[in-house]
């Protein structure tokens, strides 16, 4: 700011307050996020890592993909992605049993596998898994919508099943 000849604290840092807030907005935070992944390319290949181990699991899982995206400019046009990167599959066989309120234990240990893959790719890596949490919300979304609901000791005791599964499969 200084060598701009401007105070920082009255323009330069209130400018890129609104400027990140108007991309959270507008563009669920694609512009940083594609800045942070030019800057550091280690993390643009956890991303794609990530996504890889959910492709290869759906796939190996007869899931049809629809998309695997590993940028955030891409992600904006799936509403079904809700960050930087995703994966967008549809199991049929499981939307039909949902519909049917009769979900069996082999669709729901399917699903769990593919949605814990990501995590589990990560962990084979780098052991460990910063970029999960969409993950295990969307385990808990989906356990807990099936009838009957799961409680909360049972989704984590399916998550650490299907995280160790995915790490075998991969």
């Amino acid at each position: 700011g200084e060598r701009l000849g401007v105070d920082p604290l009255i323009t330069l840092i209130p400018l890129t307050l609104i400027v990140f807030l108007a991309d959270q907005v507008l563009y669920k935070g694609a512009g940083f996020e594609s800045i942070y992944q030019l800057f550091f390319p280690q993390y643009r290949e956890k991303i794609i890592r990530h996504e890889a181990g959910h492709f290869l699991l759906a796939y190996l899982s007869g899931i049809p993909v629809r998309a695997c995206v590993t940028n955030a400019r891409d992600a904006q046009q799936y509403p079904e992605i809700n960050g930087a990167a995703g994966t967008v599959f549809y199991d049929t066989k499981l939307q039909n049993e949902m519909d049917k309120e009769k979900v069996t234990r082999t669709s729901i240990n399917r699903m769990s596998v593919v949605l814990m893959a990501g995590i589990a790719a990560e962990a084979i890596q780098y052991n460990q898994a910063e970029g999960g949490a969409t993950d295990e919300r969307s385990l808990i979304q989906f356990l807990t919508t099936i009838q009957p609901p799961w409680n909360i000791l049972r989704v984590q005791g399916q998550a650490r099943w299907a995280v160790l599964q995915a790490v075998l499969l991969i």
